[in-house]
């Protein structure tokens, strides 16, 4: 597993999932979300909820995003090997 925090341009569907993501020259289409659930964030450090998702995409590679509400950006945040 590699970890990264990158920001990362997705695409969704109509009930807002996404459907491909772009990172590093690449487009990854996702064939399935493998599991999606909601994290509270640090509300100490000022951290808004955050949806996580993990996604297996068309090449057969698994990966975590996240989207942060609060910011309405998306991240990628670990590739599993």
């Amino acid at each position: 597993m590699k970890q990264s925090q990158r920001q990362i341009k997705v695409v969704l569907d109509r009930k807002g999932d996404p459907v491909s993501f772009a990172w590093s020259n690449r487009r990854e289409v996702v064939v399935e979300i493998v599991d999606k659930w909601w994290e509270g964030g640090r509300w100490w450090a000022g951290e808004r909820e955050m949806i996580v998702y993990r996604l297996l995409t068309r090449r057969g590679s698994l990966y975590e995003v996240h989207f942060r509400s609060g910011e309405g950006t998306w991240w990628l945040a670990r590739v599993f090997d």
